[in-house]
């Protein structure tokens, strides 16, 4: 099903895997009111609870205001100081639109829908900024080509 959307707007994903990563999202569109299909570019993204960069020991970018929930996030090893922490990004790029797929738990972000410490579930929500007016027809999400990636993000 294509969706219209308008610069002002955004496309929003919003995560339902369980321990899902991803190292780059493109958008396919449609172009005109041809058949064709080309990537468009991904010119910046918000996240809303996630954890940050080092939770389970997965690192990635992000150039954008980075404001801490309040909430934390145990059950994984964290390999940062904050990497426990959710929360959400705004305003900015990094990881998800860099146009590199991963090799390796660096450049990759490690989403989860667990339960955050306060027993209320993490729901990722990824918000894709196109800067133009397009019809959406399929978003990707890659998932990394790395032995460990979880299932099924490969």
């Amino acid at each position: 099903m294509s969706k219209l959307i308008k610069r002002e707007r955004c496309v929003k994903v919003t995560a339902i895997v369980f321990g899902a990563c991803v190292t780059c999202a493109t958008a396919v569109v449609t172009l005109g009111t041809a058949a064709s299909a080309a990537p468009v570019s991904i010119i910046g993204y918000d996240i809303a609870q996630t954890p940050r960069s080092g939770f389970g020991c997965w690192f990635h970018d992000y150039d954008g205001t980075v404001t801490y929930t309040g909430r934390t996030v145990s059950g994984s090893v964290v390999c940062s100081a904050d990497g426990s922490q959710i929360a959400n990004y705004s305003g900015g790029s990094g990881t998800l639109n860099d146009g590199v797929i991963s090799t390796s738990t660096i450049g990759t972000h490690l989403f989860t829908t667990r339960n955050a410490d306060d027993g209320v579930p993490i729901s990722p929500v990824i918000t894709l900024y196109l800067g133009e007016t397009y019809v959406v027809n399929v978003i990707r999400l890659f998932g990394g080509d790395s032995a460990a990636t979880p299932s099924p993000a490969r």
